[in-house]
């Protein structure tokens, strides 16, 4: 072999392992910055939580509907987790994929409240599925084995590559993670989140956040049509614009938003949650702006 083709040789491999390291400090950071804003979300809303719970009741969805006296120390709450990777062949010698579920649902309720009913939700959420009934235990069990299913194939696929590539990104590297925890406790609502993360290949992975808010007394999950009626949604979708056009007068802004839509296509998304200032919608990547932008927040104050 001569020189020349033996530093090609060496400039490959070297571009080889640069490009590694590279998507490897991408994902790291990206997983970093994903825990952070979650710890963030939580911090935030257990502020806003102890501040509700000492100072104003939270109102029902509807005027007319009764304050449910819910006592949030009369709450408990229990929580699985299962955090294993899947390897290829089932053999622990080779690479395996991280599957990660955390599943924080209440063990105990109120009196008034349907405990039952309330649970029933949780598992509705968790699995994604509205036609979903049964016990947090079995909710739990039937994502687990799914992730675990799509898992040990995502293995199979990736070890056929590996076998006929040069190149691939390790499978240690791939993740599936989700998380279900309660954000705020009110008098007659409940506020949860459920988190996913997910990286099978590419630069980086992605990730989402989507609100929940279940309405304790009826047992049901209210969205912005329930919250608002549907004759006032075209006035909260310009709420939302006007937000955004202000955040966007000033581009070099911190708070300004880098749009993929234009801003009169931006509509109240269901994903919402409540703060001290006002309803705040909450934006994934490529909803309305770039993955680089991050999850975009928008406020609606109640004045």
């Amino acid at each position: 072999m001569s020189k020349l083709c033996r530093f090609q040789h060496i400039l490959f491999a070297i571009t080889l392992i640069d490009k590694q390291i590279t998507n490897l400090i991408k994902r790291t950071r990206h997983k970093i910055n994903l825990y952070l804003r979650h710890i963030l979300y939580k911090i935030k809303n257990m502020k806003w939580l102890l501040f509700s719970l000492l100072t104003i009741p939270f109102l029902s969805v509807s005027c007319n509907n009764k304050i449910t006296n819910a006592d949030s120390t009369t709450w408990k709450f229990d929580s699985i987790v299962f955090d294993k990777r899947i390897h290829v062949n089932n053999d622990t010698l080779k690479e395996g994929m991280k599957v990660f579920i955390s599943f924080h649902y209440p063990e105990v309720a109120p009196e008034k409240v349907n405990l039952e009913a309330i649970q029933n939700i949780f598992g509705k959420i968790l699995n994604s599925d509205d036609n979903f009934t049964g016990t947090p235990q079995k909710a739990f069990d039937e994502l687990k084995d799914k992730c675990i299913k799509d898992a040990a194939d995502l293995a199979e696929i990736w070890n056929e590559d590996a076998e006929s590539n040069n190149f691939v990104i390790p499978l240690s590297d791939y993740e599936h993670s989700t998380w279900i925890n309660i954000d705020s406790i009110y008098p007659s609502m409940l506020t949860l989140s459920s988190s996913y993360y997910s990286y099978t290949g590419g630069a980086h992975g992605y990730e989402a956040i989507t609100y929940h808010n279940i309405d304790l007394n009826k047992a049901i999950v209210v969205n912005d049509t329930i919250l608002f009626g549907k004759q006032n949604l075209p006035k909260i979708a310009k709420l939302i614009q006007n937000e955004v056009e202000n955040r966007n007068k000033d581009k070099e802004s911190s708070e300004a938003i880098y749009l993929l839509v234009k801003i009169d296509e931006i509509e109240p998304n269901n994903n919402f949650f409540f703060t001290k200032e006002g309803v705040v919608y909450l934006y994934n990547q490529y909803e309305i702006a770039p993955y680089a932008q991050g999850p975009v927040e928008i406020t609606i104050s109640y004045d």
